[in-house]
């Protein structure tokens, strides 16, 4: 697979940064494992107590509240990380005018932004290596002696599990930032962008009050619009490290309350509620199904859309023409029988193999793809698709030539994407990737016929291109594919002067991989 670009996007020579969230290295008393207890403050979860020792502070959150962090911890079998967690959750709560938040289970504070401190300085987080002393009072073993060993103990475990948190966070720098450069491209392929922005900023009553799962979310570009746009919840979700730096959009754009981040697989991971009103999701790939993750988009249909839930987008159409190029047949075949006066026909071996990935001149389309009639092969309709929609076999297509051409040169394939439907009163708004549409980081599919197998044959004005289009996905990698067209041209009478005594008939495969 190539890709030939003729409108290169501008680049930029800044490199995102890591937020302060992910930066354990600057932050102060992480260094120390035991911090000057004389100059911590406990400060209560619930009130505004101050205390000079943690034992005191959770004797009086017991009494007073009603809440013992000691049990808690120990009935859920917290570790370090998810104590903190649990402590940051509960301050987050209570500042939220929560004053019983639900401890019954890890679920409530799983998600990774809790490790954030709620509380600066929070003198609690420094001293939860303590918590198991304070089961029987400032260090005391239950003999009424210092139980100086385990104290060790802990605290070489805890110099282990901040060595292999930062490790952690180091190795994250270095994935993040080879990760920054794809999405910088996606979020200035403005065609793109802007279609999801129109569409939930003009449909903010589908999106008011709602809860809202972003499949892929990315960078959280659009988790951040949903909720922009009024959803209660948003449930930002993400196989890869991008989470982290999502995490961090949100954060540093205020809108953690509403936005909540997910690491994980959208078909292994459990949310934190039963169903949900919206499914957002920018999965599609080349050709639209290479590389995609429809597949995750219909389980999480499936597992979690509330009946008569809103998909955006909701349709999808591949669309298919003939190519005419002779420029691009000299520059990809041609090219190759005289470079500097030397032949090098060898290297045209297998160029037929793989399709391009190139934006496409409509001048180089002798079809008609601004008519009304969408010239699409395949229609996926959001709400009702299958898996077994994303393989398929000889799905019919027909085409008239506009214009008199030497050769067909090949077919140009490319999707495009309508979000909303008239019916449920949403404002309809569409994305095409097609020839005669804004450029996208998509651009068009095009698979090039093979000439050197079979000789082209001149075609005119008003020739119809009939065919078949076949989507096969490899069972090794459910996301390549192998794409093959049949086709033949009919003369549309015999009253047509063009030389076109002899219709093309073929057949031929491409791979993207």
């Amino acid at each position: 697979m190539a890709v030939l670009d003729g409108r290169s996007s501008p680049s930029s020579d800044q490199e995102s940064e890591i937020s302060d969230i992910l930066d354990l290295k600057n932050d102060e008393g992480w260094e120390d494992v035991e911090p000057d207890v004389e100059s911590l403050a406990f400060v209560s979860f619930f009130d505004s107590e101050i205390f000079t020792d943690l034992s005191s502070l959770l004797d009086y959150m017991r009494e007073k509240w009603d809440f013992d962090l000691r049990r808690v911890r120990r009935e859920l079998g917290l570790d370090f990380f998810e104590t903190m967690k649990l402590v940051n959750y509960v301050r987050s709560e209570v500042s939220s005018g929560n004053q019983s938040p639900d401890v019954s289970s890890k679920l409530p504070f799983a998600d990774d932004r809790y490790l954030r401190p709620s509380l600066a300085e929070d003198a609690v987080l420094y001293s939860l290596g303590d918590l198991e002393n304070t089961e029987h009072g400032d260090g005391q073993s239950s003999g009424g002696e210092p139980d100086d060993s385990k104290a060790c103990e802990r605290i070489l475990e805890l110099e282990e599990q901040l060595r292999q948190a930062k490790q952690t966070i180091d190795d994250l720098r270095l994935q993040l930032t080879d990760h920054s450069d794809i999405h910088e491209t996606m979020l200035k392929d403005t065609a793109r962008t802007d279609a999801y922005r129109d569409f939930i900023y003009s449909n903010k009553q589908a999106f008011k009050d709602k809860v809202v799962l972003d499949v892929g979310c990315g960078t959280a570009i659009l988790s951040m619009m949903c909720a922009k746009a009024g959803a209660k919840r948003v449930l930002a979700v993400d196989n890869s490290e991008i989470i982290h730096k999502a995490r961090a959009n949100v954060f540093l754009n205020g809108l953690q309350d509403t936005v909540t981040c997910i690491h994980g697989k959208v078909e292994e991971i459990e949310l934190p509620v039963d169903k949900v009103d919206v499914i957002v999701s920018e999965w599609m790939g080349y050709a639209l199904l290479y590389e995609a993750m429809l597949d995750s988009v219909i389980w999480a249909r499936d597992r979690w859309l509330v009946p008569g839930g809103l998909m955006v987008p909701c349709d999808m159409y591949l669309c298919i023409a003939p190519l005419a190029d002779s420029n691009l047949y000299m520059d990809k075949i041609s090219f190759w029988n005289d470079v500097y006066g030397f032949q090098m026909m060898p290297m045209q071996e297998g160029i037929f193999e793989d399709v391009l990935l190139m934006d496409c001149q409509e001048s180089t389309i002798p079809s008609r793809i601004k008519d009304k009639r969408r010239p699409h092969f395949l229609h996926l309709d959001l709400y009702t698709a299958g898996l077994a929609d994303l393989a398929f076999s000889k799905l019919p297509f027909s085409v008239e030539l506009s214009r008199d051409v030497d050769a067909l040169d090949g077919f140009v394939i490319w999707f495009d994407s309508v979000f909303g439907r008239e019916e449920r009163s949403e404002t309809v708004n569409e994305l095409s990737t097609g020839p005669d549409a804004p450029y996208t980081h998509w651009m068009q599919t095009v698979a090039m016929i093979d000439h050197l197998e079979r000789k082209a044959a001149s075609l005119g004005r008003g020739h119809i291109v009939r065919g078949f289009v076949s989507y096969e996905r490899p069972q090794q990698n459910q996301r390549q594919l192998k794409i093959t067209v049949s086709w033949t041209t009919e003369r549309p009478d015999t009253s047509d002067t063009a030389d076109t005594a002899h219709p093309e008939i073929g057949k031929q495969s491409w791979k993207l991989e």
